[in-house]
């Protein structure tokens, strides 16, 4: 630890021993040998105001861990901490027992995130097996943890017996189409699920359809993340089917990433001209042009339900542009439309910026990065909805940084050096929410 993080760390300890209102600590990327991370839970003991505690890339080591893990699991400990991050270190097969037995006595953790410790199957199952009887959990993150179908098994096993996890992240591990079938008899059965993300797990066509049909007997999920997993056309099909139906419960699905082309946006396109519960669609990364877009352009004219439409990084050229524009002449439901990375140009942005300012009343949030816009015609598109436009964020090569429309005679905001935390994330879209970066 050098001399700056050793100061801030030593003032970080005083101040939770005086027992502050501090709320959170952050020590990531800091590096912590096992007797700093005693001193912090020694510093921990007697204070009662601390919800969230993020040791990401620490260096974590095995005693630093049991540390950590035996004040999770003292009951005499005043438990305020609500939420444990331990991503990026390598815990492996021993740490995932570690903290699986803290599990089991903790009664006031409600988010735990473990993603890229190399847990492996039996790290994973032994955390998930710590949940079977704890009744405080609300969502665990076990993303890129080479976990394989073997390992969904067991976790499927253990978390039948849990009724208040509500949000799993298994984003990036190795479950393929079997893995994915493991994972959709556990949203089959109704265990309290409310998000699932399944981002880069490659479960292919197979895996989405039965993760298609689980979902018919599950209302009470909400939110899927199925981004870059290779279910092409044939697996959007499985989907479709279901959303036309409207016999789940999803509000918002990511589908980015995933060999789409206009057929299956076709297929989905038309079944969301009956649906009337998804708000979010996310299609970005995929394959499909301006044909598939102008189905999706028809599908706005009639659906009510939609308010975020994700088309970054696809085909979509001037004449699928030109029908978005047209429907939102219509459409007065969306307010986030993003359309980064697609080669369309001057033409059609100006009918887009047209339509926008004079037409459209909901939009609020609209992304047009790195099109084949030249640098006149992206300012002119700039100018013109800054002036007219109901927008209140327009990601830009030319705008702001933080992307913000600032209006004549309004009081500018102050303005970031980044774009990191807009709503947006331009590159393949694995999910959209609850958070586009994890799963």
């Amino acid at each position: 630890m050098g001399n700056a993080e050793s100061t801030q760390f030593n003032e970080m300890l005083e101040d939770l021993a005086d027992n502050s209102r501090r709320s959170e600590v952050v020590l990531d990327n800091y590096t912590l040998e096992d007797v700093h991370v005693q001193r912090l839970v020694n510093a921990m003991r007697g204070n009662k105001y601390l919800k969230r505690l993020s040791l990401g890339n620490v260096g974590l080591g095995s005693e630093g861990l049991r540390s950590v893990c035996e004040y999770l699991s003292n009951t005499f400990n005043l438990a305020s901490l609500t939420e444990l991050i331990l991503d990026n270190n390598e815990l492996r097969l021993d740490g995932g027992k570690v903290i699986g037995n803290a599990l089991r006595t903790n009664a006031s953790l409600s988010r735990l995130s473990m993603n890229n410790c190399a847990l492996g199957d039996e790290g994973s199952v032994a955390v998930c097996k710590g949940l079977i009887m704890n009744r405080s959990m609300q969502v665990l993150e076990l993303g890129s943890n080479s976990i394989s179908q073997a390992g969904a098994l067991g976790i499927t096993h253990s978390l039948a017996y849990n009724t208040t996890l509500e949000g799993l992240s298994l984003f990036k591990n190795l479950l393929l189409s079997a893995g994915g079938k493991v994972v959709a008899e556990l949203i089959a059965r109704e265990t309290g699920l409310r998000w699932v993300g399944l981002g880069g797990n490659n479960i292919g066509p197979d895996g989405a359809r039965s993760i298609a049909q689980a979902l018919k007997k599950n209302r009470g999920l909400s939110w899927l993340g199925l981004g870059g997993n290779a279910v092409g056309d044939l697996g959007v099909q499985a989907f479709a089917n279901v959303i036309r139906e409207d016999s789940c419960g999803l509000t918002s699905i990511g589908l980015g990433g995933n060999n789409i082309t206009d057929s299956g946006v076709a297929m989905l396109a038309e079944a969301m001209r009956y649906n009337s519960r998804i708000r979010s669609l996310g299609l970005g990364g995929n394959v499909f042009g301006s044909e598939g877009c102008s189905h999706l352009a028809d599908m706005l004219q009639v659906n009510t339900s939609l308010n975020k439409l994700i088309l970054s990084s696809n085909q979509i050229g001037d004449s699928g542009i030109r029908a978005l524009a047209d429907a939102l002449s219509v459409n007065q439901r969306l307010t986030i439309l993003l359309l980064a990375g697609n080669p369309f140009g001057d033409v059609s942005g100006t009918v887009l910026s047209e339509r926008v300012s004079k037409a459209n009343t909901t939009l609020r949030i609209l992304d047009i990065r790195n099109t084949k816009m030249s640098e006149n015609g992206e300012r002119k598109f700039l100018q013109t909805v800054t002036l007219e436009s109901s927008l209140e964020i327009l990601g830009s090569n030319y705008g702001r940084a933080d992307c913000r429309l600032v209006r004549r005679g309004a009081r500018l905001p102050k303005e970031s050096s980044t774009t990191d935390e807009m709503p947006w994330d331009t590159r393949v879209h694995m999910v959209e929410e609850p958070d586009s970066t994890k799963f």
